[in-house]
């Protein structure tokens, strides 16, 4: 392993660490979270409001955080002050606070109905639907996830409305983002938001 990439492993466990605790079967997520990242993906900006995460070393947190482990519990008060971070940094970035409408992907998670609860705006859960219902996004290799077409259909109406923000949990490749984004029309402002980046 190249130093680059040690020293790199090393701020990224630490980062991890300050991020997601785990005590007691608890997993707490404390401060100080990562910086807001902003993802191009197509012709539109999708933001990541707590940074990195890496996958595998935090798979059953990831999914306490869905509400799916089976081995951990997501501590409620730690959690309240996550959801009451994410409406700060949702409101301090301008293209997010100006939209007009939150729409959610339908996913095996309510961490969706959560986000948009703490969001004081107008929004749609599951408004975005597989058109598979079996279809699942890990069950495709990363690579060939920037090729997948035809995912969703757009189950909402969207009158008077100039700008929606489209709501997932996790990104990993943007292709579910980037099928969302083809579905609304063009004269519509098209932004995204997730919580955190997965890396493997």
């Amino acid at each position: 392993m190249s130093l680059r990439k040690h020293i790199r492993k090393i701020i990224l466990e630490s980062f991890i660490e300050e991020n997601i605790n785990i005590k007691n079967g608890e997993v707490f997520l404390e401060k100080p979270f990562d910086g807001v990242k902003k993802y191009k993906i197509g012709d539109n900006f999708v933001y990541v409001l707590f940074g990195d995460i890496d996958y595998y070393a935090n798979k059953e947190s990831i999914l306490s955080i869905k509400g799916k482990s089976n081995t951990f519990t997501l501590n409620k008060q730690y959690y309240i002050e996550f959801l009451n971070e994410l409406k700060k940094r949702f409101y301090s970035i301008s293209e997010l606070a100006n939209s007009d409408l939150l729409v959610s992907i339908e996913t095996s998670s309510s961490i969706n109905d959560d986000i948009v609860k703490t969001i004081d705006k107008p929004y749609i859960t599951n408004g975005i639907k597989k058109i598979n219902k079996n279809f699942k996004m890990k069950d495709i290799e990363v690579g060939e996830r920037n090729k997948l077409t035809n995912l969703f259909y757009k189950d909402f109406i969207h009158d008077n409305v100039s700008s929606i923000c489209v709501i997932d949990d996790f990104l990993t490749t943007g292709s579910s983002f980037k099928n969302s984004f083809e579905l609304i029309p063009n004269d519509v402002k098209k932004i995204g938001v997730c919580l955190f980046t997965l890396k493997s």
